[in-house]
């Protein structure tokens, strides 16, 4: 089993490095952490309603405090592997943005797809 650790990227030319609690996926404080814009009048009540449908499934949390970026640093740095955000374009077609910690990488997915895809990518 691979051993947790901080990892730290190398962005001298940055001001704030982007530090990452990198444990393996199994067994880690959350699976994923909700989030939603907090501009939008919906977004919070969507969200829960989504956190709420899988919770029992997943170690979940939900947070809407600070602008979107310090979440994302904020759990990179406690290890969560995966955020996702409830928009203004959840409430139009139904999907929202999946970011992997690691990787950084965003997909904008359906939202009843949600739990197959993080079980996938927790169990490879």
């Amino acid at each position: 089993m691979e051993k947790p650790y901080n990892k730290q990227e190398d962005l001298s030319h940055e001001e704030n490095a982007r530090l990452v609690l990198d444990y393996f996926h199994r067994t880690i404080m959350h699976h994923a952490m909700w989030f939603a814009e907090a501009q939008h009048q919906f977004g919070p009540e969507k969200a829960r309603e989504i956190m709420d449908s899988l919770k029992y499934d997943y170690m979940c949390q939900y947070d809407e405090k600070d602008a979107i970026g310090r979440r994302y640093r904020r759990q990179d740095a406690i290890g969560t592997p995966y955020c996702i955000t409830v928009d203004h374009q959840t409430l139009e077609d139904n999907t929202v943005t999946i970011r992997e910690r690691d990787s950084m990488k965003q997909d904008r997915i359906i939202i009843e797809k949600i739990s197959g895809i993080i079980a996938e990518r927790i169990n490879d």
